[in-house]
């Protein structure tokens, strides 16, 4: 005769599963789970995102400056170097105020800046200085401003 095995404790998302079909109310525990999935969710799409806009900027700017292994090394430069110090800066506000906070602000100021990108393409364009400066100079300066 085999032993019937004990019933294990059900993991912490099985139990919000559980609780959520049968219509009862959330623990504090249940709701941290939520809040970290949530918070990957919106890490994982606003990263994606950004690879996106990595490939809007190439594109936005080929025309201008050309598309050469410069030119892509500068945007992902500037890109990398974009996300290493809102990490920074977002890391250490994020001890002073709250997450949620922190989060909308950050992909509110993201989107603004992306909206941004097509305008300042169209005035280092129109701008007769510009043209006259080296290439490599060039190629820094618009990626630094559209990134």
């Amino acid at each position: 005769m085999s032993a019937i095995p004990a019933p294990s404790r059900p993991s912490k998302s099985s139990r919000l599963e559980l609780m959520l079909l049968r219509g009862r109310a959330c623990t504090r525990d249940d709701i941290a789970v939520i809040w970290r999935i949530v918070i990957v969710a919106v890490s994982l799409a606003s990263n994606a995102a950004l690879l996106i806009c990595q490939q809007v900027a190439i594109r936005l700017l080929a025309p201008l400056i050309g598309s050469s292994i410069e030119t892509w090394s500068a945007i992902l430069g500037v890109f990398l170097l974009g996300i290493a110090i809102g990490n920074f800066i977002a890391g250490r506000l994020s001890d002073r105020y709250s997450a949620t906070n922190m989060i909308a602000i950050s992909l509110l100021l993201g989107a603004g800046s992306v909206y941004l990108m097509q305008y300042i393409v169209g005035i280092l364009a129109a701008s007769s200085t510009f043209v006259h400066y080296p290439l490599e100079l060039q190629i820094a300066l618009a990626s630094i401003s559209v990134c």
